[in-house]
């Protein structure tokens, strides 16, 4: 996982970077009135962006995938589908790349229309990256859901099995919020790219960085969570009745972080 958040960290800062050359480029160009030349140039940034932006959405897919085979206990048959809906973002978004390079970098580029196989190359790749995160995020909270109850404490002294339901209730939530961060993300570049919306820059730009921050998220808190529990276990072991409380106190705090 350490390799996936340095890629996923190193493609947003690039991205990001990217967007504020862009920026300050366009405010050259169009302070020497060059605009003609500033759209030649940003033609190579928007292909560089997009370009990430995929890299990213095709790691942090596939990481789900891994997530959601491992907590169904590596039964292939739970990831049929999201296979075969990566597998089709993967392709869209090479054949979009190729169009896009070919149309942008043309002599005279023409609006993509909706029409053109690039346009509906996108709109597949939207599609199955929505789809798929949907359909995961699902499996792994019901997965979740289905062990917490049926999950019993074997016994009140135990000092490990006790705050097992508070464990699992923590990893639902962070997965339901991680998986709406992106999931939003995603839906609203979408629905700007389906409407033609000049907003699609912001939406872009957003999901680029919302990837990173969806992942990350689920590491800082669940380490998070880990610093807490020794010091929880540690004072339940003087007195059992009177750190019941303390113990729902410690893991609310947690949660809520």
């Amino acid at each position: 996982m350490t390799m996936v958040v340095i890629l996923l960290f190193i493609a947003s800062s690039v991205h990001l970077a990217l967007q504020l050359a862009l920026v300050m480029r366009g405010y050259v160009y169009f302070s020497q009135s060059r605009g003609d030349d500033f759209q030649i140039e940003r033609r190579k940034f928007i292909i560089s962006q997009a370009s990430l932006m995929i890299f990213e959405t095709i790691i942090a897919d596939g990481v789900l995938i891994l997530r959601c085979w491992t907590v169904w206990n590596k039964m292939l048959l739970a990831i049929i589908l999201p296979l075969v809906l990566w597998v089709g973002c993967l392709s869209s978004s090479v054949y979009a790349i190729y169009r896009l390079c070919s149309r942008t970098l043309s002599p005279e580029p023409t609006p993509i229309s909706p029409a053109e196989k690039l346009y509906s190359a996108l709109v597949t790749y939207w599609t199955c990256t929505i789809i798929l995160n949907i359909y995961c995020t699902g499996m792994i909270v019901g997965r979740i859901c289905s062990v917490q109850q049926g999950w019993r404490p074997p016994s009140i002294c135990s000092l490990q099995d006790l705050p097992q339901r508070s464990r699992l209730h923590l990893a639902k939530r962070i997965v339901i919020e991680s998986a709406m961060m992106y999931t939003v993300a995603s839906l609203c570049a979408f629905v700007t790219h389906v409407c033609e919306s000049p907003a699609i820059d912001i939406t872009y730009l957003a999901e680029a960085q919302i990837i990173s921050i969806a992942f990350n998220l689920i590491l800082i808190r669940r380490s998070s969570f880990e610093q807490d529990r020794p010091s929880k276990l540690c004072v339940r072991c003087f007195n059992p009745k009177a750190n019941r409380s303390i113990v729902n106190a410690v893991v609310g705090t947690t949660s809520s972080g």
